[in-house]
């Protein structure tokens, strides 16, 4: 966030961050900041949600004189996470499988690769690097019917691929 300094002595700026949810503005704890008047005027915000309507108000103060002064409320949305793309196994052999899918555009922290059971729900099998977009799944019953993700996440920032469908040689 970027703003403009009034033309009168400020001592600091309160941010105050709003997300728009069930039809209302909330009031986001933990994403209010204070930011000095000796610094630039403008912060970081962090801990916003992807595909979120945001409102941000900043308040322009001077404690010494009893001056506060909001600006008018900004509103954006945040960009929507994409989705790492599974693509078809590069290699099937009878009892591992190679997965390679394509990496997210943002700043992921990790990919999980899963792998769909029996009753539906999936599994971790292993948790690999940013860097990485290959991963051999081994250990697998020859001639079965396997189901694979991949989870691209950073902190609270999940999203799930594609899934493949992939059955062993025989």
């Amino acid at each position: 966030v970027k703003w403009d300094a009034p033309d009168w002595k400020v001592n600091g700026y309160s941010i105050d961050v709003f997300k728009f949810e069930d039809g209302q503005w909330v009031e986001k704890k933990g994403v209010h900041e204070w930011v000095f008047s000796d610094e630039a005027p403008r912060q970081q915000l962090t801990g916003l949600e992807a595909d979120s309507l945001y409102r941000v108000v900043v308040t322009a103060k001077n404690s010494d004189r009893g001056l506060e002064r909001p600006s008018e409320p900004v509103e954006f949305r945040t960009l929507a996470f994409t989705s790492a793309t599974l693509l078809d196994p590069v290699d099937v052999k009878r009892k591992q499988v190679t997965l390679k899918w394509q990496q997210v555009d943002w700043n992921v922290g990790e990919y999980r690769v899963l792998r769909r059971k029996a009753d539906g729900s999936w599994t971790r099998l292993d948790t690999l690097g940013s860097g990485r977009s290959q991963y051999t799944v081994t250990g697998l019953t020859p001639g079965a019917n396997y189901e694979f993700m991949i989870r691209a996440a950073n902190g609270n920032a999940v999203t799930d691929s594609n899934s493949v469908e992939v059955r062993t040689l025989p």
